[in-house]
This record gives structure tokens, sequence and C-alpha cells, in this order.
């Protein structure tokens, strides 16, 4: 019998792989990618994943910077790169097409494993674990994420069933692997980089640890309840502290972001309307966008379904079996996290006084949570179920059994017919075509960036395959004085502030001036431009590939455009008129020609700018993205503008001197410079790097030393050995 018992685990993970593989294993075909015209796969996160495979494949290792979008832009701590994420260790080796199919697989299976867990510290029997995994592995919510290529928002749904696993079994059972348990689980969702669902999820879980532990203090287990609180506890530093190189980066960049200004409309309440309840029942109750019969606006954020046999079972936790471990937590998360989805007055007062909470947007996301409960939940109702059986006689403990592999099976079958539906395989070069754009651009060997007119002109998501450096694109984290000077080359009037994710070109652009500082040297349009522009009209390209979000693959006439006054990446400045703050900056930038004047603010006072001699110069030696190595020449002190989207985290040296950069008409970089000849290097380091990263190794260390300590007390409890005779 012990043996047999050893061996269900075994059997549990042969058959969550069988069904991995029966449900998902066409992901894994050679050659092919999963394709929808939904993706954000393509529209944003294959540009990202290819700077990481382009600079891996260099020998540059994982990149600091991206340049191809945006003007530039930090990558590493991108809350959407996710490069130090486990999972994603495929897009190291593969062209990021390639990777795709086997590391969405990957994740299906992970989140089989995951909810396993999940029904393993519930401490329910065998055929509930196995529906608690299918149900996770296969649930709608985890599939049409996967559909919509939201390789950012996958892996927290992966990784917090087992984050609220480790936590059960920590509060169960405190020690040192209870906290190992949590620091693992709370990294991979921190490292996975969209921190918006471990957020939310954190505002379920901790609530529930300090409800466990005050019960316990509650009953004069005080001891226990210091050891609970504070295993857990111990969990929560070190995923924060393995995280630490990421997060303390992004928290100083933080205070830049447009996100810190969004509004309660920016957030997108009101998406779930009363109709949208019909979907516990049926995910396509409100239709489907195979067949673009979908009434909301995106089902993926949308839909409530975790399936039509979890719900059943769910709903019999409820009712019967209300005394078992976490039933009321999951019942009472279940119901709250479908309330929040919703706007209501309890969702404003949460978005008025939550640290962070305004830096999310689409509170339907909640409903991702509510599926993880609810799958929780059904395993709990079948292992009611099964254990009341027991109770009633052999007969009733067979038909019960039989019920329960019914269940299990009918998931399997019914999440393996939405997967074959929703997730279609595409040729790889569906992805990215050649257009005759590559070739153009490639032929032009100078350092310039490219701005195209209209959303899908050229899609952000294949700028880094096309080699194009953009200035418009899609981010969700995205700088408030990038979008400031967008506006005032946009429109030519600062906008009100506002949070946002996409930045597009208008045919129309007030301030050419601040257009050639940016280093665009090619306008690209969908339509010829009016007579009167001053754009040289260079290429027209007929019937090109390109892919907008939502309608896939278009063809459409290209017309390409050169602009003659655009100025170089890097630059002497014109005239400088120095400023002490940025809403002077903001002023000047938008009462002067760039063309004539140079805005700049300083950290001290800098040397005067001399006057422009003919024996000045400036080249660039090399440049990648986050490095410049620029040679310069001058007479006199001079300003140097450089042509790199400003961050206060951008390095600069002068002959191996570090000097302190300047922030320049905005967004631009400004570095003075003395007299003569001199060496200027340039990159860029995420803020507080090496603090970070320190913490980051530390945690590391302390992790192995608590690993140490759970595997000696693992020894000292099973004593002594005794060697056969």
């Amino acid at each position: 019998m012990p043996s047999a018992r050893r061996g269900i685990p075994w059997l549990a993970l042969g058959l969550i792989l069988l069904a991995a593989l029966a449900g998902f294993g066409h992901l894994l075909t050679p050659g092919e990618f999963p394709y929808s015209r939904f993706s954000d796969f393509l529209a944003y996160h294959l540009a990202g994943k290819t700077v990481l495979f382009d600079s891996v494949r260099d020998g540059l290792g994982i990149p600091f910077w991206r340049s191809d979008q945006l003007g530039g832009s930090p990558a590493l701590t991108n809350p959407q790169a996710a490069y130090t994420y486990p999972l994603h260790f495929l897009f190291y080796a593969l062209d990021p097409v390639a990777a795709l199919g086997p590391t969405d697989f990957l994740h299906f299976l992970a989140a089989g494993l995951m909810f396993f867990l999940l029904g393993v510290a519930l401490r329910v029997g065998f055929w509930a674990r196995l529906l608690i995994a299918f149900a996770g592995m296969f649930g709608f919510k985890l599939l049409m994420a996967t559909f919509a290529g939201w390789l950012a928002m996958v892996p927290s749904l992966v990784f917090i069933p087992g984050l609220l696993a480790a936590v059960l079994w920590a509060l169960e059972t405190p020690g040192p692997g209870g906290a190992i348990a949590v620091a693992l689980a709370g990294a991979l969702c921190l490292h996975a980089g969209q921190v918006q669902l471990p957020a939310y999820a954190a505002g379920f879980i901790v609530p529930y640890v300090l409800v466990v532990t005050g019960r316990l203090a509650w009953a004069r287990q005080g001891r226990a309840a210091c050891a609970a609180a504070g295993w857990c506890g111990l969990g929560a530093v070190l995923a924060a502290g393995l995280s630490m190189m990421l997060l303390l980066p992004l928290a100083s960049d933080g205070r830049l972001a447009t996100r810190a200004q969004g509004s309660y409309e920016f957030l997108g309440a009101g998406r779930e309307q009363p109709a949208h309840l019909a979907t516990f029942l049926d995910p396509e109750a409100l239709g489907t966008p195979l067949d673009d019969t979908y009434v909301g606006s995106e089902i993926w954020e949308e839909t409530a379904y975790f399936g039509l046999v979890p719900l059943v079972f769910a709903v019999l936790a409820v009712l019967f079996a209300r005394r078992r471990r976490a039933t009321a937590f999951l019942g009472a998360s279940f119901a709250i996290s479908v309330l929040l989805a919703f706007d209501t007055p309890l969702l404003r007062l949460i978005w008025h006084i939550v640290p962070g909470f305004r830096l999310f947007r689409i509170p339907a996301r909640f409903l991702f949570l509510s599926s993880m409960f609810g799958v929780a939940l059904a395993g709990i109702g079948l292992d009611e179920f099964l254990a009341r059986a027991r109770r009633s006689g052999p007969t009733a403990r067979r038909i019960a059994t039989g019920v329960a592999i019914a269940a299990v099976l009918a998931t399997v079958v019914e999440g393996t017919w939405h997967a074959r539906r929703y997730l279609v395989m595409a040729p790889a070069d569906t992805a990215m075509p050649s257009p005759a754009l590559k070739a153009f651009f490639a032929q032009d060997p100078s350092l310039f960036r490219v701005a195209p007119v209209g959303r899908s002109t050229i899609n952000a998501g294949w700028a880094a395959p096309l080699g194009v450096q953009l200035v418009t694109g899609f981010d969700a984290f995205n700088t408030r004085h990038y979008a400031t000077y967008f506006d005032l080359m946009v429109t030519g009037d600062v906008q009100p502030p506002q949070a946002r994710v996409w930045f597009d070109l208008p045919s129309s652009i007030a301030r050419l001036d601040l257009l050639d500082a940016l280093n665009v040297k090619y306008v690209v349009t969908p339509e010829p431009l009016p007579g009167r522009t001053t754009l040289e009209a260079v290429a027209t390209f007929h019937d090109q590939p390109t892919f907008q979000l939502y309608r896939g693959i278009v063809g459409r006439d290209l017309y390409v455009y050169r602009n003659p006054g655009w100025v170089q990446r890097a630059t002497w400045a014109r005239e400088p008129i120095v400023v002490r703050d940025l809403p002077a900056m903001t002023e000047a930038v938008r009462a002067n020609d760039l063309h004539r004047h140079t805005v700049v603010m300083c950290p001290g006072d800098p040397e005067p700018s001399g006057a422009e001699s003919p024996e000045d110069r400036v080249e660039v030696m090399s440049a990648r993205p986050g490095a410049l190595a620029i040679r310069s020449h001058a007479d006199a002190p001079r300003l140097l503008l450089v042509s790199e989207t400003w961050n206060p985290a951008w390095r600069v040296t002068i002959d191996d001197h570090e000097v302190s950069a300047c922030q320049a008409d905005l967004a631009l970089i400004g570095i003075p410079v003395p007299r003569g000849d001199h060496d200027i290097r340039l990159n860029f380091v995420p803020a507080h790097w090496e603090v970070a990263l320190g913490i980051t190794v530390g945690s590391a260390g302390l992790l192995l030393a608590l690993a140490f300590v759970a595997a000696a007390g693992a020894r000292r409890r099973a004593g002594p050995v005794t060697p056969p005779t």
C-alpha cells in the first residue's frame, strides 16, 4: 500500500503530460506558430523577444535598452519584457516565432502542475487533484490569454496557483520548506514581469494569512501564529529580494511613467456588464471572435467561464463543504473578485485609496483570479462528494468514482475542443513576412529613425525584426517627457496630462523641428502626402504585407519620404537655452524652434557653450542599443546633443571620466563637452543596478542557506538509516 501511494503522484504527472499532449501537442509543430489576428505577440512581444534574441546571439547578453520603438526605452526592466523569467528560456536560443509554440505548450503543462500542487495543498484526494489540475490547465481564461498572445500575463496565470499552494503549505507546516516554496513561487510571479495579477492576488492572500495567524493568536497559540506569519513573511521578503534586480529600477522609472497620470476612465472599468454573467455557463454566450459575433470588447478580458463541470462542483463545495480547509476563503475570494470586475462604488473607493491600484488597467482581469478560486472550490466539492459517497457504502462509492472519472474526462475533452478551435497554427513566415521596406532601409548605412504615419503602417511588433527604429509604437510603460515631446510634435501644444499606451503619428505634423531632432530620416505613409510637403518622395511599394491588430495581415501600398531636415544621432547643439525645471523646459520647447535652439536642464551649472567653429566635428564611432561611442573635436566648450531618449540612468564618460548628462529638449540627452578632442561614451545601465543586483544575489544566497537548513532538518526527522543485511 505505501508503494502504491508513492506512485500516485507519478501517475498524476503522467496523466497531466498526456492531457497536455492531447490538448496542446499541436503547438509543438515545427515550422509553425500559434497565429491570431488578435495577437499581442505580433503587435508587441515579437519585437521585444527579437531584441533579446539578437542581443544574446551577438554575444551582448541580456539587453538593458531597446531602440526599436518610441525613440528607445529600457528593455530588461520593462514590466512586459520577462527577460529573466525561466520559462521563456527558449527565446534565448530560438527565433521568437519558432520559440512561441513550445513556450505556450510549456505554460499549459506548468499550469497543470501548479494546479495539481494547489490540490495537494488543499488536502483533497487523487481525483479531486486531477480535476483541479485539468480544469486549471484547460482553463478557458488561460486559453484565451494565450489566444490573445499575452506573453506577459500568461506566466502569472500559471504560477499564482503555485503561490497560493505555497502559502497554504507554509501556514499548515511552518518552517524553512514553506518559506522556500513561497519565495520561489513569488519570485517566478515577479520575474514574469506583469505585476498586475500578482498584486491583485496579494490583495487576497495577505488578508488570509492575517486571518489564519490571528485565529491562532486568539486561540492562545501565539508560538504557532508567530511561526506561520514569520515563515510566510520570510518567503515574501526573499521573493521580493530575488526580484529586486527588476523591482528597484522599475520603481525608480515609475516616477517618469505616464501611468501615474491615469484617470478612472483610463482604468477601463465598466467592461463587465450583467450580460457577461451568462459566460459563467457558456464561454461563447455573447458570441466569439472566431466569427466576429462577440458583442463585447475583448472576450479574453471579459469572459467568466472556467468550466461547466468545475462550476457545478464549486457550488457543491460552497453548499456542503463549508467546514473544510480554505473553503470560506476561496468562496469569499471568488465572490469579491467577481464583484471587483464590475464598475461599482467599491471599485472606485479602491482606486482612490489603495496605493498603486491606479497603475493597472482593466479590473475585469480580476476574473482571472475568480477562475483560480472557482477551480480550487471545484476540487473541494468533488472531494466532498466522494467522501460522502464512501460513507454510504461500496455501491455509492463505485458510482461516485465513476462520476469523478467522467468529470475529469469531460474537462479534458472540452478543453481540447476549445484549444483546437482557438489555438490555430500558421506557417512561421506569416508572423514576419519580408516586405520591400526591409531591403530599402537595409541599404542605408546611416544611423536613423523612421516615422510611420498611422498605427499599422509599420507594425510596432515588426520593427526589431525589420531592423528599423521607430519613434511611434505601443508600450504599457512609457514616460511622461517623451509623451509631452510627442504631443508637441504632433499638435504644436502641450496636452493635458494623461496615461497612454499607443503613440500614433498623423499625416499632418505641427512641429517638423521636433521630428528632425528625433533623428527621423524617413517617413512612411499609407497614402501619398500633399504636394506642399517639404518631405521628398523616394520610393513606393505596392501591396505590401502589414499586420493590423484585430484584422490580421492586410496588403496595402506604402509611400516612403526622405526628411531633408533630419538631424544626426549626435550633433553640436545650437544656441542653448538653460532652464532650471521641467515646466520651464516644456514652455521653452513649446515656444522655440529647435532648429535654432536647444533647451537644456543640467544637474549643475553647465559651462557656457562657445561659438561654432568650422573645425568642430562629431562622429558616431559605434552604436548599439544602450551604448554609443562618439569622437568629437571643438575649439571651445560646446553642448553635444544626442538623439537618444533621456533617462537619468544613462551613464556618460568623457575620456573615461564620468560626467553628468543633461536633459535636453524634454526627451533627448545633452552633454557639456570641454574644448579639444574627446572620446565620449554613453551606456545605459538600469537605475541602482549594482545595489539591486547585490540584493538579488544576496537573497539567492540566503535561499540556498535556508535550503540547507531544511534538508538538514529533514534528515534529522528521518532518523538513522539501517543498512540492509
